[in-house]
């Protein structure tokens, strides 16, 4: 069964779809939501063969609410778990970020120190989150075959950064942060170097990415030990309140 997360439209006049057994209702759009409604169709196109494949796993595009020139946008590498949990999950605000009990989710929090740190709190509640590859695989070892399944002529390790390139300018966030270093290495086209302990740089439209380790749990005792968490909480709000970066 494949889900949008959270693609949820408000809407006075109504134009009706349904996405294999989930009604969704596409309100009176504006040129953001149109593009958004494309491109989803675009990524169900690409992933419904490949779900099929892989014993039908998930796939979606958001783990948040979405929206126009968030402050932040958050990329991860993909979906962990089996994904079904968030099924019915359709309303405005939801925000996995914020409201999942999850090791992941977890550690994100603690290096944003939510809810104590209102600057970062208001940008977490707020930001825009996806990953690279959209297919829920339970664990990133699932993914070394499916990146390399040909989608026509190209690889689909090709193909999904081609989608997640498109999305960034479709969302056009202040900020990325890339929560792998394979996301990093993606994104991050020009002017590298190194920044609060960590590494930045843009995107070939200009838009500073910072790279911060997956959030995983074998990452836990190497990058976010109690000790090491302020100085990632202070590495992303530098980040995020420095303008030039």
């Amino acid at each position: 069964m494949k889900f949008l997360y959270l693609l949820h439209m408000h809407s006075i006049s109504r134009m009706q779809s349904h996405i294999h057994g989930f009604h969704i209702v596409w309100g009176t759009m504006n040129k953001f939501e149109d593009q958004i409604k494309d491109y989803w169709e675009k990524v169900q196109k690409i992933y419904n063969s490949l779900q099929d494949k892989y014993n039908g796993r998930d796939y979606y595009l958001f783990q948040t609410n979405y929206s126009e020139s968030p402050d932040l946008m958050i990329v991860g590498l993909n979906p962990g778990g089996n994904g079904s949990k968030y099924r019915g999950e359709k309303g405005h605000g939801f925000n996995a970020y914020v409201r999942e009990p999850d090791p992941w989710f977890d550690t994100l929090r603690k290096v944003f120190d939510y809810p104590d740190n209102e600057f970062l709190k208001t940008i977490l509640d707020n930001c825009v989150g996806t990953n690279r590859y959209l297919l829920n695989t339970g664990n990133q070892g699932g993914l070394g075959n499916i990146a390399k399944e040909m989608v026509g002529e190209k690889k689909f390790a090709n193909v999904s950064g081609e989608l997640l390139d498109e999305l960034v300018e479709i969302i056009n966030p202040k900020h990325i942060i890339a929560v792998h270093k394979d996301v990093y290495n993606h994104l991050a086209k020009n002017n590298q170097h190194e920044f609060c302990g960590t590494v930045a740089g843009y995107t070939r439209s200009d838009i500073p990415v910072l790279y911060v380790p997956n959030f995983s749990g074998r990452n836990k005792s190497r990058y976010f030990t109690e000790g090491q968490l302020e100085k990632w909480t202070t590495a992303i709000e530098t980040f995020l309140r420095d303008r030039n970066n």
